[in-house]
């Protein structure tokens, strides 16, 4: 477990300001089972979260999941030198226009997650997936969803896992797949609340890849330019 001091408004990124902090408070009061949580993931979280990415070494691909205001963004674009390709999603058009304010050089999409496998993505052995999503507040269909999706690209990829985190020690979904397992990491007390950290990975055993199957309809953009 690891430990901070009490949480203060300094353990939020160093770049949320009060204006992107109203951008995230505006978008829980209209739709508050899609954010579910109550404010941006704190800086000690964010690093968590970066680390628990290199732990293996290279991540390869990675996708953030709900990107929201940018929290976890912010801590991914730290180490962006070692990934092989980084791009965001984020289902409100407001908050992924303000991503492509803040980030003005990250790729960002304005897609919900379930439409992962429409995205063209770099080739590469291993994808990583960085999720803020609110598994546990969201509807029961949206979450199958979203899960199904999850599985299924996982299947294209010979490495492949999803780093999530929660709240009060939770699992933060059942795995989609019998050979898809997690992993319990750190959980760090100064967030607000408390969030620990999750990989979802698949099985040593299980390394099927299939290089045929890394192409969809949709390109992500070499460019910053949001899909709106």
């Amino acid at each position: 477990m690891k430990t901070c001091p009490t949480f203060a408004i300094s353990e939020l990124p160093h770049a949320m300001s009060m204006t992107h902090l109203l951008r995230f408070w505006l978008t829980l009061l209209r739709n508050p089972r899609q954010i579910g949580a109550i404010a941006p993931a704190g800086r000690s979280l964010g690093s968590a979260i970066a680390e628990t990415l290199l732990a293996k070494g290279p991540p390869g691909v990675v996708i953030e999941l709900g990107a929201g205001t940018g929290a976890i963004t912010q801590a991914l674009l730290a180490v962006r030198e070692q990934l092989h390709y980084l791009v965001a999603l984020e289902k409100s058009p407001e908050l992924a226009h303000g991503l492509l304010k803040r980030f003005p050089e990250l790729p960002v999409l304005a897609l919900c997650a379930s439409q992962l496998e429409e995205l063209t993505l770099p080739q590469h052995k291993r994808l990583t997936l960085v999720s803020s999503l609110p598994f546990a507040s969201l509807p029961a269909d949206d979450c199958r969803r979203l899960c199904d999706s999850i599985k299924r690209i996982s299947q294209r990829y010979r490495e492949f896992q999803l780093i999530q985190y929660s709240y009060f020690g939770k699992t933060p979904f059942t795995s989609p797949s019998g050979n898809l397992v997690w992993t319990r990491g750190p959980t760090i007390l100064c967030n607000l609340p408390p969030a620990t950290v999750w990989t979802l990975e698949k099985r040593p055993s299980d390394q099927g890849f299939n290089s045929e199957q890394l192409t969809g309809p949709v390109r992500c953009p070499r460019s910053s330019a949001p899909q709106v």
